[in-house]
């Protein structure tokens, strides 16, 4: 009976764990995602005001346009690579659902 008792604490103990592990992760994960998304938006904000000086100045040379589809594409791709990676973890800690019939 103390041998039962044991074993369901210790059962107990490895469920409580597993769900703070999942919430420590997925609270890191949105630490994380948020901590990697503001470089990008830095990135955003220099396209469109490079862009927008570009159009706004008479006698703006081609490297300003150069620059701001540089940082419009580094944005693009950042934010891309981000996004991609960030959706491949959530789906990889789910939890599958096993069809029971």
């Amino acid at each position: 009976r103390s041998q039962n008792n044991k074993l369901h604490v210790k059962l107990e103990n490895t469920n409580a764990t597993k769900v703070e592990k999942k919430n420590f992760f997925s609270s890191l994960l949105t630490f994380l995602f948020c901590f990697s998304s503001s470089p990008q938006m830095f990135q955003f904000y220099n396209a469109y005001f490079f862009g927008k000086n570009w159009l706004v100045t008479p006698h703006a040379s081609w490297q300003v346009l150069g620059i701001a589809i540089i940082f419009a594409l580094l944005g693009l791709g950042n934010s891309s690579t981000t996004l991609r990676v960030y959706f491949s973890k959530v789906k990889q800690r789910r939890p599958s659902i096993s069809k029971s019939s």
